[in-house]
């Protein structure tokens, strides 16, 4: 996977798109759902209250979205 981790306060993936997250120091595959977040695991989803702290923006969902990767992370 080709990206960056950008703040999930920044930008929302669409609903239901798989994305990488960092949340406490750790790495999970999440998913925005009309419920919220759901963190994926092989055992299945877990919701989460909160979105977590990152999520990793690959390039081509960047480019889906019509996001300028480069000017959110200046932002940081």
């Amino acid at each position: 996977m080709n990206g960056r981790f950008v703040l999930a306060s920044r930008v929302s993936p669409p609903q239901g798109r798989t994305v990488m997250v960092r949340s406490g120091g750790l790495v999970f595959s999440a998913a925005l759902r009309r419920s919220g977040w759901s963190l994926i695991s092989r055992s299945g989803e877990t919701s989460m209250p909160n979105p977590p702290e990152e999520w990793w923006l690959d390039d081509a969902l960047a480019k889906e979205m019509g996001l300028d990767i480069d000017a959110i992370e200046a932002e940081r």
